[in-house]
């Protein structure tokens, strides 16, 4: 059981760092070029990853990043698997 709380703690900071994420996706639209404790919090929570994934196709004369939307669909898997396992081996 105790396996079972850890899983669900573990889906807990997946749902955290995904609103965290979402943050710095805004933060990327809103105000690309800022400098203060808070943008550099979240970014320094979320670049390590994203970087692992960073995929940037050029279109036209602009770059789309799209290492955000893989890394959200990873962690929407993770939540997945997170679910099946403790609905069918701990309950």
């Amino acid at each position: 059981m105790i396996g079972g709380y850890f899983l669900l703690f573990f889906d807990k900071i997946i749902d955290l760092y995904m609103i965290i994420l979402f943050i710095n996706i805004l933060l990327s639209w809103i105000a690309p070029n800022s400098k203060n404790e808070f943008t550099d919090l979240v970014y320094a929570l979320t670049e390590p990853v994203l970087r692992l994934f960073r995929v940037v196709i050029p279109i036209g004369g602009r770059y789309i990043d799209l290492s955000p939307l893989v890394v959200y669909f990873i962690l929407r898997m993770s939540k997945s698997a997170i679910y099946f396992v403790v609905r069918n081996f701990f309950m």
